[in-house]
Parts: C-alpha cells; structure tokens; sequence
C-alpha cells in the first residue's frame, strides 16, 4: 500500500491546470516533474511509465518494445459499462482493459507477461475522471502480479 498525490495548483483561463505529483514513496518514490496547462489525467501515464520501467528492469527489455507494446493495444481493447461506488454513492462507468502481449510475437523473451492485463475504469463523476488501474499478471493457476490504483478522495489544501 502507498499513495500516489495530484494537486492542482493553478485553474488556468483555458479551463488547464497546473499540476504537480507525489508518485509513491520511500524507495518506490517516482519523481514526476509538474505539469504546466495539462487537460486529461496524467495519473495514467504515470502508472504506465512506472509499470513498464519495472517491466524493463525485471526482464532486460527494452522500455520503448514495451510502451509501443501497450500503446498499439488500446486500438483493440475490451470496453464494458459498468456501476461503481464512491463514499456510498454509485455511478455508471466505463471500463478498459486490455492484454498488450497476447499474441506478441516477441513473446518468448518476456513469457511472464504474456497474458497480463490492463483495466481502467473512467467515471464522469470522479474529479479526472479515473477511478482504478488495476494490473493482472496470471501464473498457473495463480495470481503472479497484481497491482491496483484507486481512486481516494479530493481534499482541499487550502
């Protein structure tokens, strides 16, 4: 368990905002530099990155194989509608979810993650629209890896 922290600091005219994050902590920490008039939840990218630097430490693999890997997944994802409950209250969203390896011809070098999965699942409702990337690394009859990032709660610093 850990938390990853965006804070808006600065609205811009544009309807933009500045940001800036706390990724993790301790020896996991990510330093993710601030945004500047950002639109959209950079919370995803994020999560990718951090993912596929692990991905690429654990196996020697190259970070760009694995990125382009997830990249050209999402022109063929798994979409579902779905209900989800945020402090008591539920919400219709959407889910996501998609397996970047499968049928990856390069996939005896990275066997591991042949059927891992992606899902994310977006709410309108959910201040940036992300409610929970979960990762599934399946081994067996087990679960290998399995990582998730939800969606906490808004608080005001000011």
């Amino acid at each position: 368990a850990d938390t990853v922290r965006m804070t808006v600091t600065e609205v811009r005219e544009d309807n933009t905002r500045n940001l800036s994050f706390e990724f993790l902590s301790g020896n996991r920490h990510i330093d993710f530099h601030d945004a500047e008039g950002y639109r959209g939840n950079p919370i995803i990218i994020q999560f990718l990155e951090r993912d596929i630097r692990d991905m690429s430490l654990a196996t020697g693999g190259s970070s760009d194989y694995f990125r382009n890997r997830i990249r050209k997944s999402f022109a063929a994802p798994q979409i579902r509608t779905l209900r989800i409950s945020l402090d008591g209250q539920g919400m219709d969203a959407v889910e996501v979810m998609v397996t970047p390896f499968v049928n990856d011809p390069n996939i005896d070098k990275f066997q591991r993650y042949s059927q891992k999965r992606y899902e994310f699942i977006f709410a309108e409702e959910v201040p940036g629209g992300l409610y929970r990337i979960h990762t599934l690394v399946p081994a067996d009859d087990a679960i290998e890896i399995e990582e998730q990032l939800t969606f906490s709660r808004v608080t005001d610093a000011g």
